[in-house]
């Protein structure tokens, strides 16, 4: 994914050779970061205990947790603004504390204070972002702009920051750090202030970017984003890993004793009788046109459909009340995010 027009001066051409063909080694398999029982303190407050995470090519993984629960800080450990006080973080292969310049040339981040002027414009900033980072200006101009066509926001790209609303401002950072045709994406609440549109079209951008195997790390308390967006969930409190895993198994728990409700053309005794047969559903009852029943787990209503269909029936609805993400951390933390 990345650019072979970048430049950039680094210490020794030694360094980033051993960079280059380390960051070069990895596989669709192999993580992209590594972070390994990492412990960070501000003074005397434990931001981070053993903190240890692994991020694949092609995944989005979410980091969730209360305000204070070390989230900004594990995005600025991977990022290099932080070195670990113990353990190690390393970003294909290399240290970003300590080999910025070969980290950067393939990593973007959107912070939540965005670091705009409000008196430049989205096209000045882009350049500034170009001269930044070693990125031909010509070539992120045209990738910013492109994005910002998608995002709805490109006919703003002269006017001064400051006349943005928040979520433009938001959908513009978005733009600026896709310009630079980034490996891995760190993002510290990315969808804050943007309009229904606006989320969709960040949705398809993370879709677009996995699918070139990219890699994004995203801190939110937007759980509905956290589903819909990502493969894998962190969950911290108070600097410690609680959970994680995939979002099914962090949902799993609450994937027992599912409430459904089928509608059919015509509901007969046959129909009824073949649901008794299976162990996997109870409470079974019909009234009018309806069967309900609970569902022993989640894959209980795809054996009962099956089976269902199997006795000749022509159903028209299916419902069922699935358990969210938002569900399952209330389950885990017993209080919503703040």
């Amino acid at each position: 994914m990345g650019r072979n027009s970048r430049y950039e001066e680094v210490p020794s051409a030694t360094t980033l050779l051993e960079s280059q063909a380390s960051m070069e080694s990895g596989t669709r398999d192999s993580p992209v970061v590594s972070v390994d029982n990492v412990t960070f303190s501000y003074g005397s407050h434990r931001a981070l205990d053993d903190f240890t995470l692994q991020l694949l090519p092609g995944e989005v993984t979410g980091l969730l947790g209360h305000n204070g629960a070390g989230k900004t800080t594990a995005i600025k450990l991977v990022n290099g603004l932080f070195r670990p006080h113990q353990g190690s973080v390393r970003v294909f292969g290399a240290d970003p504390a300590e080999e910025k310049s070969a980290v950067r040339r393939r990593m973007a981040v959107v912070t939540d204070t965005l670091g705009l002027s409000d008196r430049e414009s989205p096209n000045r900033a882009l350049r500034y972002h170009a001269n930044l980072y070693g990125y031909d200006v010509r070539e992120t101009l045209e990738a910013g702009g492109n994005w910002g066509r998608r995002f709805g926001i490109y006919d703003h790209f002269d006017k001064p920051v400051k006349t943005l609303s928040r979520g433009m401002k938001q959908r513009f950072a978005l733009c600026r750090a896709l310009s630079g045709n980034p490996d891995v994406l760190l993002l510290d609440e990315p969808t804050l202030g943007m309009d229904p549109v606006a989320r969709q079209d960040f949705r398809t951008m993370l879709d677009e970017f996995r699918g070139l195997g990219g890699t994004v790390l995203m801190s939110t308390h937007d759980l509905g984003e956290v589903e819909r967006s990502c493969q894998q969930v962190v969950v911290l409190q108070h600097g410690k890993i609680v959970t994680s895993g995939s979002t099914q198994d962090f949902m799993r728990p609450l994937m027992r004793d599912l409430d459904v409700e089928i509608e059919f053309e015509e509901v007969t005794a046959a129909l009824v009788e073949s649901l008794h047969v299976l162990g996997s559903v109870r409470d079974i009852k019909s009234h009018s046109n309806k069967i309900s029943f609970q569902a022993r787990e989640r894959e209980a209503i795809a054996d009962s459909v099956r089976t269902l269909v199997l006795a000749g029936a022509r159903i028209i609805r299916i419902g069922s009340t699935m358990p969210t993400l938002e569900d399952a951390y209330l389950t885990l933390h017993g209080a919503p995010l703040a």
